[in-house]
């Protein structure tokens, strides 16, 4: 996600709506991964990004800053950075493509997975585990995602940009509004471009982690991919 691309714009509208950069703020929305080097932030969000606005990481293991919220209808306990809460316009940034627990990333996926306590995110991650990549990946609408966008709408997230990206990392398009609508546009776009036919499942399927290879975390995602295409009781092989 070209962040560092992406930003600027948002906070040139946000300028010429009145509002001083002093009374923004970034809430990076780390799930419960390590927080980010200070090389990393000025990769992902640029210098100047860095170097005017107050970076605050999502913790996601401190209590204290994190507010509950109830249950959504199926019962998943909503505890979600209390920073977001006290915003007075909070707009999700991030970029859709396929993924593993929600369908799709995008949307209300910024707030869950992104700044929930372990909670919430490790509830809808057991609820992932109940089902097969089949019935999850790739599928806008399935039983998780509505459980993510449940947990959104308990928030104060009205507005989210998210870009669509293709293989080789260029935008194609960007998606604005709110969360769920942006979401259903940008995930069938984003199927037309990452979804693919084939003639039937391999033996064996040899797959690539990049550009997800920061660690063996992230690298997972491409097993999940690799999985809808192997025959059961197949290989992975990954690089």
């Amino acid at each position: 996600m070209p962040t560092d691309v992406i930003l600027p714009a948002i906070v040139s509208e946000l300028n010429q709506a009145g509002v001083s950069n002093n009374h923004i703020e970034l809430l990076v929305a780390l799930d419960t991964h390590r927080p980010m080097s200070a090389e990393e932030m000025e990769q992902k969000f640029g210098r100047s990004v860095c170097e005017t606005f107050a970076i605050r990481m999502h913790q996601w293991n401190r209590e204290d800053e994190l507010q509950y919220l109830g249950t959504t209808e199926s019962g998943t306990e909503i505890h979600v950075n209390s920073h977001l809460l006290e915003a007075d316009l909070a707009i999700g940034v991030g970029q859709i493509v396929p993924h593993r627990v929600a369908g799709f990333s995008g949307g209300a996926k910024i707030v869950q997975l992104g700044i929930c306590g372990a909670v919430t995110t490790g509830q809808t991650h057991w609820l992932s585990a109940k089902f097969t990549g089949e019935e999850i990946m790739g599928n806008i609408n399935n039983p998780v995602r509505k459980e993510i966008n449940q947990v959104g709408l308990k928030t104060n997230l009205k507005f989210v940009v998210n870009a669509v990206m293709n293989l080789e990392d260029e935008i194609v398009e960007v998606v604005c509004g709110g969360p769920n609508a942006a979401y259903q546009a940008g995930a069938n776009l984003s199927r037309s471009i990452f979804g693919v036919e084939i003639p039937a499942k391999a033996d064996i399927v040899v797959t690539d982690s990049y550009p997800a290879d920061l660690e063996m975390g992230q690298a997972s995602k491409r097993i999940y991919a690799a999985d809808l295409a192997v025959k059961d009781g197949g290989i992975i092989v990954m690089v």
